[in-house]
């Protein structure tokens, strides 16, 4: 198997940067994983960063950080409200197969608060 880092057409722009796997033995691509991009329109804002990394069993595993954020006054002038969110994903990465293994953000947070500071989006 070889990972490919690719970046990839956005919803505008070539924003969207991946991990492919590819099985050199099937000629194939196994699966893929949207490891970063930035989308900007009409008040909103979303921004993702993925921290890959090896864990003790030499397991690939990726940190995901979504940022979104919303302007409400795009819609209603005096409607100062701007929503904002802070997601966090860890998922496991092998050769054919992509299992998320946690969604729990605040779990998450705290385990990887070092990691968020360098990829903090806003």
């Amino acid at each position: 198997y070889t990972g490919l880092i690719t970046r990839t057409p956005g919803e505008y722009s070539s924003t969207m940067i991946s991990l492919w796997i590819y099985d050199i033995r099937n000629d194939s691509i196994t699966n893929n994983v949207l490891l970063a991009d930035v989308f900007g329109d009409a008040g909103a804002i979303e921004v993702i960063n993925t921290y890959l990394y090896f864990d003790k069993n030499n397991q690939l595993n990726a940190f995901t950080y979504k940022y979104t954020s919303y302007d409400h006054s795009v819609e209603e002038e005096t409607d100062t409200t701007i929503e904002v969110s802070h997601n966090y994903y860890l998922t496991k990465i092998g050769f054919s197969k992509v299992d998320k293994i946690s969604t729990d953000s605040i779990k998450l947070y705290n385990q990887f608060k070092n990691q968020i500071k360098k990829m903090a989006c806003y």
